[in-house]
């Protein structure tokens, strides 16, 4: 069982990880819902349907979420004043993780 501390350890490192891809400061792609695109599923068994580019915000019919920041013209889906929304919900990570990312818990 994860431990509220392990919990916010994995938040802050989540957090860091994003700014760092977002701000260009390495060459790890953050997906639109904010997952490292090295760590996902769909690009480790190289299924995803971008291939190496990974998830962009753009009309897809495979991920909602991708369709959602494309209609709402934003990149990733924390640049939302929605997130986390019903669309999150969807998502590799977990509302309650994104509630507690967004400060709106």
């Amino acid at each position: 069982m994860t431990t509220h501390a392990q919990q916010l350890n994995d938040a802050k490192y989540y957090k860091a990880t994003l700014q760092y891809a977002l701000l260009g400061e390495g060459s790890l792609k953050a997906g639109v819902c904010g997952i490292a695109c090295e760590i996902c599923p769909k690009m480790t068994n190289q299924t995803c349907p971008n291939g190496e580019a990974g998830c962009v915000a753009r009309e897809n019919k495979f991920c909602a979420i991708c369709n959602c920041a494309h209609t709402k013209d934003v990149s990733h889906c924390f640049q939302c004043s929605e997130f986390p929304c019903e669309t999150t919900k969807q998502g590799p990570i977990s509302y309650g993780y994104c509630t507690y990312l967004s400060g709106k818990q």
